[in-house]
C-alpha cells in the first residue's frame, strides 16, 4: 500500500512538472509573438511614414516649381515687396504663456508700411518683418481693424520695394489674378488663380471674394495682384464647403477697397 502511494506521489510530481515546462515553454511563443506584431507595426507605419513624406515633398515640390514659372512672368517687385511677418504674442490673452506665429505681408511705401492681416498679429508684444533678400525690421508700431481682419505694421526704414494699390472696387467675377505669399514654411511662392464670386461671411463687415487658388495656411496676408501688377485684394484664410456632393477648398481675400478705407 505504501509502495502504491509512493508511486502514485511520484506520478502526480511528474505531471506538476510537466505542466510547469509546459507553461514554460508557452510563454517565450506568447512574448514572441506581441515581438513581432510590435515589429509588423512599426515596419508599417515607417513605410507609410516614408510615402507620406514622399508625397508632401513632391506636392512642396510641385509648388515651388510652379512658383518659379510664374515669377519669371511678373515684375520682380511684386514678389521682392512681399514679406514673412514674425510674431511673439500672448497665448489667450495671458500675461505668462507666449507664442510664436507667422505670416505674410507686403509693403506699400519706401519707408516701411506693411499691410497683413489682424489676426496674424493679434496680442503681439513684438514683430519683425523678413524681407526675400533675408533683412530684418523690428515693427516700430503697429494697428488693426479687426472687422476686417487688417493691420498696418509700420517700419524705420528707407528705400524699400514697395507696390501699388488698385483705386477701384476689387476684381471682377473670372478674373484671373496672382498671389504671392510665404505657405508652408515656404519662401516666396506665386501661385495663379480665377476670381469664383463675392460673399458675406460671418464676422466680416463687408463682402469678401473667393479665389479658386491654392492658399495653404502661411498664406494670410498675401496680396492678390490683378493682371496689372496691383494689389487688388488682400488674403485671409480658406472656405471649406461641398459643391455637387464633392469637398472644395477656395481662397478667402479682402477686397481692395476695405484696405483703402483703412489707408486714407
Amino acid at each position: 500500500m505504501e509502495h502504491e502511494e509512493e508511486l502514485y506521489d511520484q506520478l502526480e510530481q511528474t505531471l506538476e512538472s510537466n505542466e510547469a515546462e509546459e507553461s514554460f515553454d508557452r510563454k517565450p511563443s506568447l512574448i514572441i509573438r506581441i515581438v513581432a506584431l510590435i515589429t509588423l507595426v512599426a515596419f508599417i507605419s515607417f513605410i507609410a511614414a516614408i510615402y507620406y513624406r514622399s508625397f508632401k515633398d513632391a506636392a512642396l515640390w510641385g509648388l515651388v516649381d510652379k512658383s518659379a514659372n510664374i515669377k519669371k512672368t511678373i515684375d520682380d517687385n511684386l514678389s521682392q515687396s512681399v514679406v514673412r511677418v514674425r510674431v511673439v504674442a500672448r497665448k489667450n490673452n495671458s500675461n505668462l504663456a507666449v507664442e510664436e506665429k507667422m505670416g505674410t505681408g507686403f509693403n506699400i511705401a519706401p519707408n516701411g508700411l506693411i499691410v497683413t492681416n489682424h489676426h496674424v498679429i493679434s496680442d503681439a508684444l513684438n514683430v519683425l518683418v523678413e524681407f526675400p533678400d533675408g533683412t530684418v525690421y523690428k515693427a516700430t508700431k503697429w494697428f488693426s481693424k479687426p472687422e476686417y481682419d487688417l493691420s498696418l505694421i509700420e517700419l524705420a526704414a528707407k528705400e524699400l520695394p514697395a507696390v501699388n494699390l488698385d483705386k477701384r472696387s476689387g476684381p471682377d467675377e473670372g478674373e484671373k489674378v496672382i498671389i504671392v505669399g510665404n505657405p508652408l514654411s515656404l519662401n516666396n511662392i506665386a501661385v495663379e488663380g480665377t476670381v469664383l464670386g463675392y460673399y458675406l461671411v460671418e464676422g466680416k463687415a463687408e463682402h469678401v471674394f473667393t479665389i479658386d487658388a491654392p492658399i495653404y495656411p502661411g498664406n494670410s496676408g498675401s496680396p492678390v495682384y490683378s493682371q496689372s501688377g496691383l494689389v487688388t485684394g488682400v488674403v485671409f484664410g480658406n472656405w471649406h464647403h461641398t459643391v455637387d456632393g464633392r469637398e472644395r477648398t477656395e481662397g478667402l481675400a479682402i477686397p481692395i477697397e476695405m484696405l483703402l478705407s483703412f489707408t486714407n
